[in-house]
């Protein structure tokens, strides 16, 4: 769904590209974190680092990915755990 006018569009980027470099690239850092922020809180426990690692990873990165490769890179996140 897009409810965005093109003019509106044009203004916002036109907004974002009179920003430095290092201000964009700052404010993408802070949508990040908050991204990792809300996710972290919509999980309520695991059990493990490991656990939690394989969660986050699934949550920002799985839909990326075959599930045999999901597979094979929680493989080598559990390897790198230990």
């Amino acid at each position: 769904m897009n409810d965005t006018t093109r003019e509106m569009e044009k203004v916002y980027r036109y907004k974002l590209m009179e920003k430095s470099a290092s201000e964009r690239f700052i404010m993408g850092c802070r949508m990040f974190d908050s991204a990792l922020g809300m996710i972290q809180a919509s999980f309520r426990n695991h059990p493990t680092h490991e656990a939690y690692k394989v969660r986050l990873f699934r949550r920002l990165y799985g839909s990326e990915f075959s599930e045999q490769e999901c597979r094979s890179i929680e493989k080598r996140l559990d390897a790198v755990s230990r």
